[in-house]
């Protein structure tokens, strides 16, 4: 457990981001305007996706198509919904994703697993609790399933 302290850190950290996100919106719109700040969630996409590519390339068929299940799957969901703050949180989620899977450079533990699980829960009760909204396990599901995307997009990098 003490090997992923900083899986668990970040995974707060974002949940209380995601409490605070509509503040966080305000000051990431105000240094750099709506459209320039989408702009950079896309490329940080895909500078990681075209390393993640050229790093694939080197290895077996498996990566490859692992590679090209999260990216499509990140993509989908990044390019389909247009709210800023949707587009914010799926990075948010992909990059805690990545975390565990530096952390553990490929350990055969179920550790990281447990920890995304209960990032993706703790995120969606965050935000039902700043926007007085009740708990959707499907929101719950779609967090897990960019986190999970993330673990997956890092086991390939390390």
């Amino acid at each position: 457990m003490k090997k992923y302290i900083f899986s668990i850190i970040i995974g707060l950290v974002v949940c209380v981001l995601h409490y605070f996100h509509f503040k966080v919106e305000r000051v990431i719109t105000g240094w750099t305007g709506r459209n320039f700040a989408i702009y950079i969630i896309y490329g940080i996409f895909l500078a990681f996706f075209l390393v993640l590519l050229f790093k694939a390339f080197s290895k077996t068929n498996l990566e490859i198509g692992a590679w090209l299940l999260a990216a499509g799957l990140v993509g989908f969901i990044v390019f389909t919904n247009p709210d800023f703050l949707f587009k914010l949180s799926v990075l948010e989620l992909f990059l805690a994703g990545i975390i565990p899977a530096i952390e553990g450079k490929k350990a055969r533990s179920i550790i990281p697993v447990i920890i995304l699980l209960a990032v993706a829960v703790l995120v969606e009760v965050a935000s039902n609790l700043s926007m007085k909204s009740t708990f959707y396990y499907f929101d719950a599901w779609r967090n897990a399933i960019v986190l999970l995307s993330g673990y997956v997009s890092g086991c390939l990098l390390v």
